[in-house]
């Protein structure tokens, strides 16, 4: 039988896995933005709650780095749906397809992280990747419109 981290690790894996699933289609996408974000902060506060469950305090929050950092992802895919009316279509689409590319990049990450947590391989709690810091312009040309990329950076969180 499971333990409570076992469990948690393999539901939060799964959960991930279904929102990667939403990143491949940017209709779908759209449309989930907003849940997105909600569900991602359940799985946070359902991580947290496994503290004095004989769970360390250090692997809660490398556990909880990684779907801050899959939160920020969704959040900036949200925020880009949000301001849809602020962009011409064909730039809003390319743009929305970066960041929808960055949340697919944090989503794998996580999921790697919590199968290797699922199967409690002691590398989940040293492993040292952190989420990308999303930096994006843009845009409004003619000359293809659409996203300027200001690169991206590592996060120290």
């Amino acid at each position: 039988m499971a333990g409570p981290l076992a469990t948690v690790a393999a539901h939060v894996r799964r959960e991930l896995e279904e929102l990667l699933a939403v990143t491949e289609e940017i209709e779908v996408l759209q449309g989930e933005a907003f849940s997105i974000v909600a569900r991602i902060e359940a799985l946070r506060r359902e991580v947290e709650g496994l503290a004095g469950r004989a769970v360390t305090p250090e692997l809660i929050s490398v556990m909880t780095r990684k779907l801050v950092a899959v939160r920020r992802s969704a959040d900036a895919v949200r925020m880009h749906v949000h301001s849809r009316r602020d962009h011409p279509p064909h730039v809003y689409l390319n743009s929305l397809g970066k960041l929808a590319e960055f949340l697919d990049e944090e989503l794998r990450l996580a999921i790697d992280h919590f199968a290797d947590v699922e199967r409690s391989n002691p590398s989940a709690l040293r492993r040292s990747e952190h989420g990308q810091v999303i930096n994006i312009r843009i845009e409004e040309g003619s000359e293809g419109g659409g996203v300027g990329d200001g690169g991206s950076a590592h996060s120290a969180s």
